[in-house]
């Protein structure tokens, strides 16, 4: 199976959190507040290494740079960070920008980060099941249900319904498993939860 890609929101959370990007700290956890690097190219200390560190791991995230495979092209990184940052205006406001320092502050909006980290956490489940369902089926065994969940798992559309969590929930097999709204899987039971599907394997 291919490494996972994360969405932009709950991956730069995650990053934030590790707190091992230079320059991408928490400003203000409890009001997501966040500063990032945004340093110009031609600024005199500007550091490939350092200060397109953020860009490049986005990059690879995405499929968009394979390190020994790909040149390394910091410019095209920035630039499709910054559509993907862009795409999220309304979900990570930019609350401030300095081009002098060469930093942007910005705040996620508090739902619209919790819907995406539960979603991310949802979709990791569902590859967890995509392979336990490959190692316990033999060969041409299943292949309706794993097709259905490769499915789900690769191409989870962010604007469906976001999952909700119940306490206690199995994060493997023999557990509720949240599946978006409109989506059936041959051979397991369903029941609907406001917003959201579970099914119990």
């Amino acid at each position: 199976m291919e490494p996972r890609k994360q969405r932009l929101m709950p991956w730069l959370y995650q990053k934030i959190e590790e707190g091992r990007t230079p320059g991408l700290f928490w400003i203000d956890k409890e009001g997501l507040i966040f500063q990032m690097p945004w340093v110009h190219a031609k600024k005199k200390s500007y550091d490939v290494a350092r200060d397109a560190l953020l860009y490049k791991q986005w990059a690879i995230n995405s499929g968009k740079y394979i390190p020994d495979r790909d040149e390394p092209d910091p410019t095209t990184w920035k630039i499709n960070f910054r559509c993907a940052l862009n795409s999220l205006r309304g979900y990570v406001n930019l609350v401030k920008s300095d081009e002098i320092e060469g930093y942007r502050r910005m705040q996620f909006v508090r739902r619209a980060l919790e819907e995406q980290l539960e979603l991310d956490q949802a979709r990791a489940i569902g590859r967890k099941l995509l392979e336990q369902t490959g190692r316990r089926n033999s060969e041409g065994s299943g292949f309706r249900e794993r097709n259905i969940l490769r499915d789900l798992v690769d191409g989870c559309d962010p604007s469906w319904p976001s999952p909700v969590l119940m306490p206690g929930q199995a994060t493997m097999l023999g557990g509720q498993v949240p599946i978006m709204s409109g989506t059936f899987i041959i051979g397991f039971q369903f029941w609907k939860t406001f917003s959201s599907w579970h099914f119990v394997v």
